[in-house]
């Protein structure tokens, strides 16, 4: 009988061990990972030592396996112990045991109960090994033994505590689970210390108690566990995977769907609405309070398109949120699938489009009204100054010059129109770019406020265009002075970077003017201010003619700036970054042929 149970046993500890080390390797990175390794270890450890010390024919096979199987058992309740606290806490149960304290304490004492253990040849206080039979307990192992079982007692306490007073159905199924490992194991030790049972059957009890948990694992994801090929497809994904259980808790939730949604935090023991809810997080659309009507909140993420949020204030990121359902395949609890996309990309791509297009369109309005303005000024100036020439008293003729003033002031305006068309003819020169830049600066420095500063160095090498060089000035110096207008009170700063750079494609279509620019080398000039940059619909707006957000502005200056863009075939990117500044690049052709003029200067530099 005894060799039959003992075969029974090893059985039992060879198949229990494959299947957990099966199922160990299912276990998401998460803080319980690493000590219910340790735990696994540690019953396995427990299951080898009593197969030795039940089947030992000698003293010394005897007191290794006691020695394995106590290192096993004494180790185990304290990191079942420590397993269901981190558990509970994850699960979102309030408990007053938070402290790591409460974790390290027994384990602790375990150490020192197993300095005890493995010294006993020498001292004989912890047990009496006996050949074929049961082994006599000495005052140290009562001392190990019954904080062990005041831990298991303990641990039990807390899933029952847990069970009562999770909001979740499946974390009160997950309860149910630990609490049938626990009891197991608590009541099989007793029997066999007890000696109420003919057989050792703690090989047989440890293995029910790991069936417990597998079955937790597979039913109700205790542990975190998932499906191993689910888990890989959702962990590689590009976006961003929250599965919500039919309750509202988020049951799992990617890296990508983590860090999308950062810096909000989801938490397994929040719902998810009211994470949604969370004031970094604003919907495109307004809903509804997921307090009031969670439905709402529903109905707008399963909807065709899904629901679109905005993270963050100063540079925002917007995410695309479309749930679906999931069915459960053995019970009536369904669940959710969302799934999270990062359209920020989009959403930039689609604004510099229809800023492309506003501008496309304002282009073609201003070609024609200057046209007709010039056409029809001309007109009022030349019969207004015969008139002048033909009066004779005073007050007619001072009607009169205020005629032809308005005719000027008109006259101009059509000239700006024209100008922002690109259609103004303008000289060329070979210059370099550097030059232009140093008068500028120190054209700008006089108008500084004492809060700001200009920042700006040489660059090192020429920087050779084809341009008409006071037009060009004009345009940096626009571009200057609307960074200078726009500087908040305090400290600030206004960069001033220039260089050769080449813009492939990809670059050239985020371009605000140019986007029809081959790709190349341009020579480029930037201008980064503090400001604190704009908002959407004013960046979609800012190079329009007569469009200003100042009172007294006459927003001519970025509409002249575009206006000198077009017409030397260059490029003007905005990068705008609300809450912190903007920032202004206009890319101009590089000329391949430097003057004699460059080549004195780069050979006086040793290039």
């Amino acid at each position: 009988m005894h060799e039959l149970w003992h075969a029974l046993n090893v059985s039992v500890a060879i198949f229990g061990t494959g299947v957990v080390s099966f199922v160990l390797a299912r276990l998401p990175r998460t803080e319980i990972r690493a000590p219910l390794y340790f735990f696994v270890a540690s019953g396995v450890l427990w299951a080898i030592g009593d197969l030795v010390a039940d089947g030992a024919t000698t003293m010394l096979a005897k007191q290794v396996g006691v020695a394995v199987l106590y290192t096993g058992s004494i180790l185990m309740p304290p990191l079942w112990w420590g397993i269901v606290l981190r558990w509970a806490a994850t699960a979102g149960v309030s408990l007053p045991l938070r402290s790591a304290s409460w974790r390290r304490a027994p384990l602790w004492w375990a150490g020192a109960m197993w300095l005890a253990m493995i010294t006993n040849p020498w001292h004989g206080a912890f047990m009496t090994p006996v050949i074929g039979g049961r082994n006599v307990y000495e005052p140290l192992w009562f001392m190990a033994a019954i904080p062990s079982y005041a831990l298991i007692v303990a641990a039990l306490a807390v899933e029952v505590a847990v069970a009562r007073r999770a909001a979740r159905r499946t974390v009160r199924r997950q309860a149910a689970f630990l609490i049938a490992a626990s009891s197991v194991t608590l009541a099989g030790n007793w029997l066999y210390v007890a000696n109420l049972t003919p057989v050792n059957p703690m090989v047989l009890v440890l293995y029910l108690s790991v069936v417990a948990l597998i079955v937790g694992m597979a039913r109700d994801g205790l542990f975190g566990v998932m499906p191993a090929a689910l888990r890989e497809v959702a962990r590689s994904h590009p976006d961003g995977l929250v599965v919500v259980e039919s309750d509202g808790y988020v049951a799992y939730a990617n890296r990508r769907a983590h860090a999308l949604l950062a810096p909000v935090a989801l938490r397994s023991d929040r719902p998810l609405l009211e994470t949604l809810e969370d004031p970094a997080l604003q919907p495109e659309t307004p809903l509804p309070s997921a307090s009031v009507s969670p439905e709402a909140w529903w109905r707008a993420l399963t909807g065709p398109t899904g629901l679109v949020l905005r993270v963050g204030t100063g540079s925002p990121r917007w995410l695309q949120v479309v749930s679906s359902t999931v069915e459960a395949a053995r019970t009536s609890d369904g669940g959710r699938l969302l799934q999270l996309t990062d359209v920020t990309g989009r959403r930039h791509a689609e604004a510099q489009a229809r800023q492309r297009q506003r501008l496309e369109s304002v282009t073609s309005l201003a070609r024609s009204v200057s046209r007709d303005f010039r056409n029809a000024f001309t007109i009022v100036r030349a019969n207004a100054g015969l008139l002048e020439a033909e009066l004779a008293d005073d007050a007619s003729q001072r009607r009169v010059s205020r005629i032809l003033e308005a005719a000027r002031a008109g006259a101009a305006l059509a000239d700006d129109l024209e100008a922002y068309t690109g259609e103004t003819e303008s000289v060329r020169v070979p210059v370099d770019l550097a030059d232009i830049l140093a008068v500028v600066c120190r054209r700008v420095e006089p108008r500084l406020p004492p809060n700001l500063r200009l920042h700006h160095r040489r660059p090192a090498r020429p920087l050779p265009i084809e341009a008409h060089p006071v037009q060009i000035g004009e345009c940096v110096y626009n571009l200057l002075i609307n960074a200078v207008e726009a500087a908040p009170e305090g400290e600030r700063q206004i960069e001033v970077r220039a260089g050769i750079d080449h813009i492939d494609p990809a670059r050239i279509a985020d371009l605000v003017c140019g986007a029809e620019q081959p790709a190349g080398d341009y020579v480029f000039v930037e201008i980064r201010d503090e400001s604190g940059g704009m908002d959407p619909e004013v960046a979609e707006r800012a190079f329009e003619p007569f469009f200003s957000t100042r009172e007294k502005g006459r927003g001519n200056g970025l509409s002249a700036v575009i206006g000198i863009a077009r017409a030397h075939d260059a490029a003007i990117g905005l990068y705008n970054d609300p809450g912190w500044g903007c920032t202004f690049v206009v890319y101009l052709p590089l000329d391949p042929r430097p003057t004699a003029e460059h080549r004195a200067r780069a050979g006086a530099r040793g290039e």
